[in-house]
């Protein structure tokens, strides 16, 4: 720290009271034994622990080699399992047990046996197609596919006649019948005058099919409008 007046004066000490000591409630001088630890007749390890001497260990009495094996064998119904251990390896002077070989070739006979096998006896009529009831018969999926296209049709029909009942005859008004007229008039006017421009020589087929052509439109045209002008219903159809 840093030098200051303060530290010139020393600080008082304070000095803190110590608690008081524990002390015991039960003499020094009862023994163990007497406490019975809540039980009328204590009983082993009901008390502070076994008797002095039982429980110290003997240095003389350590653990040697194979003791538990020896122990395992001398004890009958211990919960320990004896270890089952495998068979020694055989020594080298030891021969292993040879049967006699036999003579009898087992590929050959084996195959001849399987070349001689006859199959069992069957029932034929269980196998032959022929023999079956459904033999020539129309199945049955053929016959409810056909039956529904026949359903299909007759649907199919009967809207169509129902469309034709619906698409009756129906008279054409005097006003569509005007305006048809002058539709007619004006094409006419038009391929009139495309066909006035055509040249006086006709030299060259193309003009004279040509020629032809207007000819036929114009008469067409003509035709129809003499129709409607001469006629004074008419009734549309369909188709």
């Amino acid at each position: 720290m840093d030098e200051s007046i303060y530290q010139w004066v020393p600080d008082p000490e304070i000095h803190t009271p110590k608690a008081p000591l524990y002390h015991s409630k039960h003499k020094g001088t009862t023994n163990p034994k007497d406490f019975e630890m809540g039980l009328k007749q204590p009983s082993l390890f009901a008390t502070m622990g076994l008797a002095s001497g039982t429980i110290g260990i003997n240095p003389a009495a350590y653990q040697r080699a194979h003791t538990l094996e020896s122990t395992l064998n001398r004890c009958p119904g211990s919960k320990w399992v004896k270890m089952v251990r495998k068979d020694p390896v055989p020594l080298r002077a030891e021969r292993p047990v040879v049967h006699e070989k036999s003579s009898k070739d087992f590929v050959t006979l084996n195959a001849l046996e399987t070349i001689n096998a006859r199959p069992p006896p069957v029932d034929q009529s269980e196998y032959w197609y022929t023999s079956k009831p459904s033999f020539g018969k129309v199945p049955g999926y053929l016959k409810r596919t056909k039956r529904e296209i026949a359903e299909e049709r007759a649907k199919m029909d009967a809207y169509l006649a129902a469309q034709e009942q619906e698409e009756q005859a129906r008279e054409l008004p005097q006003e569509e019948k005007e305006l048809l007229v002058r539709l007619l008039k004006t094409k006419w006017q038009q391929l009139n005058s495309d066909f006035l421009k055509l040249p006086f020589s006709l030299d060259t087929p193309s003009k004279k099919k040509r020629k032809e052509l207007y000819e036929a439109q114009l008469q067409q045209i003509e035709k129809d409008i003499w129709l409607l002008q001469r006629s004074q219903k008419l009734v549309i159809t369909a188709g």
